[in-house]
């Protein structure tokens, strides 16, 4: 009886054993299932969210500018410079946030700033130039002009690249950029009255002072590593200069310095609840998330879907709410205008496509090497030759790297 009971109580707890394996096991599995969906998921809600928040601030600020006499009547809201003042706040505030969620001020410093500031605050002005120019475009022209000027960005871009950072690029980049900007040229209904020459400059103005930005920012983050100068911490600096310029500029202009006081007391609701709160809460919305996308997810699924949100917004404005496209040119040169996009979307991340940095020769630098090999040569011609065609060769390619004293 005793051995009998003994055997029972053994294996009972095998049994409660192999039980409490079992459900450990299944517990495992369903958090790593859970763990992988929400990994999924957390990704592609936030892509959305950013796209739903890009898209709405672009006719947000379309509706907010346009006045009571357009074509699509706005709120009459006006003043561009004071709008893009609350827009650029949102974003340092945006970027506050992020920063200081990750702790330690996000690696900023002043001597980081200090190292840097004068290409900084050229980021800056162009930056808000860009911004500015696009909202008071917006006033003018409608959101398909608008996104198509701004669609030729690579352009101009390309060439500040070529100037600037010596870059060049392979035939097929170049005539995908080029047939955007034609394509762009014959969709633009030039006789259209959304196609007036002042929104159509303040737009081209926008493209310009983006494509210039962007190349400046490549500079700048071109050693992000050693110079901690992030697309995050580069947005925190650029926004912080910009403030005050904003500022400035807001009270120097005496239309909106007197127009938007008297805006808001004429119709409160409207200024603060319609037009200024919901600007500022999605250009908050768009750089939180615009900045923290591709941690999430990756810079390529960045690039492409903003594309793909450029194409969505020009198609769908063009065909059911401008009803742009008005003959068979405007037709042909929107056709040519997508497919060249899509092109130049394509080819950007394919790396055989990639631009390539020019070397850049240093006078000084070569003739300090010349001058080193002709005394190397101690006479010898055809030695010397040898050498000083090694130095030069040498000069092209320590462009980019400080030169050393060498010992004698």
């Amino acid at each position: 009886m005793k051995r009998a009971v003994q055997a029972t109580f053994v294996a009972g707890a095998e049994d409660g054993k192999h039980f409490v394996d079992d459900s450990t096991t299944a517990l495992s599995g369903a958090a790593e299932a859970a763990y992988h969906k929400v990994e999924i998921a957390l990704p592609a809600l936030v892509l959305i969210v950013w796209v739903a928040a890009t898209v709405a601030l672009t006719y947000l600020t379309k509706w907010a500018l346009a006045g009571e006499e357009s074509r699509h009547p706005g709120a009459g809201f006006s003043f561009p410079v004071f709008y893009t003042l609350v827009t650029t706040f949102a974003a340092l505030l945006g970027c506050i946030i992020i920063l200081l969620i990750q702790g330690k001020a996000g690696g900023l410093s002043f001597a980081q700033f200090k190292q840097s500031w004068k290409e900084i605050v050229a980021v800056s002005v162009l930056f808000i130039i860009g911004i500015w120019a696009s909202d008071a475009s917006l006033m003018y022209i409608s959101v398909t002009l608008n996104q198509i000027l701004k669609a030729t960005t690579p352009f101009p871009t390309m060439i500040f690249a070529y100037l600037v950072e010596k870059k060049t690029f392979v035939w097929p980049m170049v005539v995908a950029v080029t047939l955007i900007v034609v394509g762009a040229c014959m969709a633009v209904p030039f006789d259209s009255p959304d196609a007036t020459p002042f929104g159509l400059t303040m737009a081209a103005i926008a493209t310009v002072a983006a494509a210039c930005c962007i190349t400046l920012k490549g500079r700048l983050m071109a050693n992000s590593k050693e110079n901690g100068l992030t697309p995050l911490v580069l947005l925190f600096y650029t926004s912080t200069a910009g403030m005050p310029v904003l500022i400035i500029w807001f009270l120097c202009s005496k239309e909106e310095r007197e127009g938007v006081p008297e805006f808001i007391e004429r119709d409160p609701q409207l200024a603060l609840l319609q037009v200024l709160l919901p600007a500022a809460c999605l250009a908050f919305t768009v750089n939180l998330l615009g900045n923290t996308l591709t941690k999430v997810t990756s810079a390529l699924t960045v690039t492409i879907v903003g594309s793909a949100k450029q194409i969505t917004i020009i198609v769908v404005s063009a065909v059911f709410i401008d009803h742009t496209f008005k003959n068979a040119l405007n037709w042909c040169g929107a056709i040519i205008f997508l497919l060249s996009l899509i092109a130049y979307a394509v080819m950007s991340f394919n790396k055989k496509l990639a631009p390539k940095q020019m070397p850049i020769v240093k006078l000084k630098s070569a003739v300090k090497y010349t001058i080193a090999a002709a005394h190397a040569a101690k006479g010898d011609i055809s030695s010397g030759a040898n050498s000083i065609a090694k130095a030069a060769l040498g000069a092209v390619a320590h462009e980019r790297t400080p030169l050393k004293p060498q010992e004698p």
